[in-house]
């Protein structure tokens, strides 16, 4: 049997055309072949598989494990194949791994996949083959695994140099040539003057196109200089790559070299915001100038001599292309009148600027002010000017500062700097008595005066016993022109104020029936509105049967008009005692918007004799009056004689609080402003000793100041053995305090030159006497 198959196989292998090998042919033909179903090979190539890394998904390394298992049956498996390219091998192909022949194979290998080029997910695929000892080669197995690559390593080799390594330029702009390495490429750079490492996601980086071997030169702005000659300027590069590992620093340094022979321009210079006049020593310069590197100080002196760059006197301040500041100055006398001030700029290089100039009138405060003249003087209304011009009125017995009284008491008008110098000084009268009482200024710095006059002032005549005056003068001291009226009886003009379109308001009391309108009692308040042109608008008149009087008048921000005085009627509600205080509304046309009477602290009329001589109005239109009670306004105040009131209204006539102080004596209010924070001040007279204080003699002057909120501030008392008493009060632009008054002594060293004089003394804002 086994020689019939062997005959088959050979003339199969002859049928194909094949020749068969010597060796068996020789051994058939010897017949010492023999054959072994069992043993014989099937012809069937080997079946396998392949794991990579026992089936794991990912791997950050390329060396992975297979997991090989193959089986050829009636053979043996004699060698695999492994690669990434889906390509079968031939069984002569350099490559395969010879195994120990075996009909099942299962064993664990190492494979080198390959690296990736860049970070990220990159997925890979190994391939696999067997064969077996006849050289059947199995169909492919085949495995992937994800391969994972980060990039921790930070760009290499950081290089820069500026300008090719020239060692110095005298240009801003630099060529920086900059090179780096990287595994996976370098993807940024960044440029910059600070050594500070930047993260990889600051501003600031300079994209470029991945390179593993990045270099390209590149323009850069250095900084410039503030001052000419060499600056050295150091340039600090890093490089990223795609991660965002940033290198280490690399660096190189070149000289800038700058010239500057062009001195500070634009040199300005302004005293105290351009005003016109100081009453200090103290200035405050505005000063600018610019430079192309920088202003590095300044030269100011009353001297217009021009300064040598490195004399004494220079100021030295922090560069800046655009210099501006506020500095102090000091005057270097205090002798009044004009002042100049000089200013010069210079440069690091020492160039000097032409000077800028700027002048100021030095009107230091000379004192208290005391003048009469060896008659009798009595100082009633005060007011002040936006350049803080204060004028002052009143009457005299005599001819102050060498004026001709014309009769018994003349008017007089008095102009003062506020530094305290006179200015001149205006007499009015006629051969009968004048007095005159309240004085205001209008938005264009004219002055009216109203008062009383017995006689027929300027030409006009008089209707009665007494009339009400008006007068109006420029700036100057110009009379402008005389306005009188009156009825047969007496008329008492004792307050004036102006509104925003310089219409002129007057108050006080008529005994009589001014302009047709009748009187109600005894005497009754009017207000008569003119224009500027003292042309008479309308007359308002307003009473009871009982005796009225409207001490004082004001407007506001919107030319309303306020009258406060006293009254023994009952103007509203009803009188309980001997006079109330009164405050009325009207508008600009004259039409009467409200009236209040002034209860006590239950809110009943008083039983006591009270009245209202001072007002003014704040920047928010609440109204302040001020005068004397001589009842409990106030649940924290004990009763004198007669005690000062401060009340606040709002503009709708409602109460915001009330305030009463006073001693065991006579107190009286007189006069009350704000100040530009809304402070409030009174003035007035005490015959005791406010907050503590002495009295010098019968009667002192006070001055009180409090907060908006009614909040008392500060208490100023002062006077002579002689009678003393405030008037009147005015504020200035800086916030100090004017008080004016009579004394018939002598006050802070002057000498009274008559049985009564006038006076003007000036506090700052804290209450300090000037």
């Amino acid at each position: 049997m086994r020689y019939f198959v062997f005959a088959i196989l050979i003339a199969f292998l002859l049928g194909c055309g094949t020749e068969p090998d010597p060796e068996l042919k020789q051994a058939l033909d010897a017949g010492t072949i023999s054959s072994n179903f069992d043993e014989a090979d099937t012809w069937s190539a080997p079946s396998g598989s392949v794991v990579i890394n026992n089936g794991d998904e990912s791997t950050s390394n390329t060396v992975v494990s297979l997991n090989l298992t193959a089986s050829d049956t009636g053979g043996k498996v004699s060698a695999y194949y492994a690669s990434e390219t889906n390509a079968t091998p031939s069984v002569s192909t350099s490559g395969w791994v010879a195994l120990t022949g075996t009909e099942n194979y299962s064993a664990t290998t190492d494979f080198t996949v390959s690296s990736a080029g860049t970070t990220g997910e990159h997925s890979r695929t190994v391939y696999v083959w067997y064969k077996d000892s006849a050289g059947n080669v199995s169909s492919v197995s085949s495995d992937s695994i994800t391969l994972v690559v980060t990039d921790t390593t930070a760009p290499n080799s950081p290089a820069i140099s500026i300008n090719s390594d020239n060692s110095s330029t005298s240009n801003t702009v630099v060529t920086l040539t900059l090179s780096a390495s990287d595994d996976y490429g370098v993807s940024a750079y960044y440029a910059s003057e600070t050594n500070t490492t930047p993260s990889s996601t600051d501003s600031g980086w300079s994209s470029v196109t991945s390179s593993t071997a990045y270099s390209s030169t590149v323009s850069f702005t250095i900084s410039s200089a503030t001052s000419a000659g060499s600056h050295t300027r150091i340039v600090y590069v890093w490089f990223k790559d795609a991660a965002g590992n940033v290198s280490s620093s690399a660096e190189d340094s070149i000289t800038l070299v700058v010239t500057d022979t062009t001195a500070p321009s634009s040199p300005k210079i302004s005293i105290n915001s351009a005003d016109n006049i100081t009453t200090s020593n103290s200035v405050t310069l505005t000063l600018s100038a610019s430079d192309n590197f920088g202003v590095t100080g300044y030269y100011a002196s009353e001297s217009a001599t021009t300064p040598e760059n490195n004399d004494s006197g220079w100021t030295t301040v922090n560069s800046s292309p655009s210099y501006s500041a506020s500095v102090t100055f000091s005057l270097s006398s205090s002798n009044n009148g004009s002042k100049t001030i000089y200013v010069w700029y210079k440069d690091t290089s020492g160039n000097v600027s032409v000077s800028a100039s700027d002048e100021i009138i030095l009107t230091i405060w000379l004192g208290t002010r005391q003048f009469g003249t060896s008659s009798n003087e009595n100082g009633r209304g005060i007011t002040i000017d936006t350049s803080n011009n204060i004028y002052v009125t009143g009457e005299t017995a005599g001819g102050i500062d060498n004026n001709t009284n014309s009769g018994s008491y003349d008017i007089f008008l008095a102009k003062f700097y506020d530094n305290g110098t006179k200015q001149w000084t205006k007499q009015l009268g006629t051969s009968l008595d004048e007095y005159g009482y309240g004085v205001v200024v209008d938005n264009s710095t004219n002055i009216y005066l109203t008062g009383y006059t017995a006689g027929g002032l300027d030409g006009n005549t008089n209707a009665g016993i007494n009339d009400i005056f008006l007068v109006k003068y420029n700036s100057s001291g110009s009379k402008q022109w005389t306005n009188q009226l009156g009825t047969s009886s007496n008329d008492y003009g004792y307050s004036v104020t102006t509104d925003s379109s310089g219409n002129i308001y007057v108050t006080g009391a008529t005994y009589g029936s001014l302009d047709g309108i009748s009187n109600r009692g005894y005497s009754d308040i009017f207000l008569v509105k003119y224009n500027s042109s003292g042309t008479k608008l309308w007359v308002k008149q307003l009473g009871t049967s009982s005796s009225e009087t409207g001490y004082s008048v004001k407007t506001d921000s919107s030319d309303n008009i306020y009258v406060t005085g006293t009254t023994a009627g009952s103007l509203q509600g009803t009188n309980a005692g001997s006079t109330d205080i009164f405050l009325v509304k009207y508008n600009s046309s004259g039409i009467k918007q409200w009236t209040k009477q002034l209860r006590d602290i239950d809110g009943v009329a008083t039983s006591g004799a009270d009245s209202g001589i001072g007002m003014t109005v704040d920047s928010a239109d609440n109204i302040y009056v001020t005068g004397y009670v001589n009842v409990s306004y106030d649940s924290t105040i004990t009763d004198g004689l007669g005690d000062i009131l401060l009340v606040k209204y709002n503009s709708s006539g409602t109460i915001q609080w009330t305030k009463q102080y006073g001693t065991s004596y006579y107190d009286f209010g007189s006069g009350v402003t704000v100040d530009s924070s809304n402070n409030i001040y009174v003035a007035g007279y005490t015959e005791g000793g406010l907050g503590g204080d002495t009295n010098s003699g019968s009667s002192d002057v006070f001055l009180l100041k409090y907060n908006s909120s009614g909040t008392k501030q500060w208490t100023k008392q002062f006077g002579t053995s002689s009678p003393d008493s405030g008037k009147g009060l005015v504020v200035d632009s800086s916030d100090d305090i004017y008080v004016y008054g009579t004394t018939a002594g002598g006050l802070d060293g002057n000498s009274n030159l008559g049985s009564g004089d006038v006076f003007l003394v000036k506090y700052k804002s804290d209450g300090t006497r000037q």
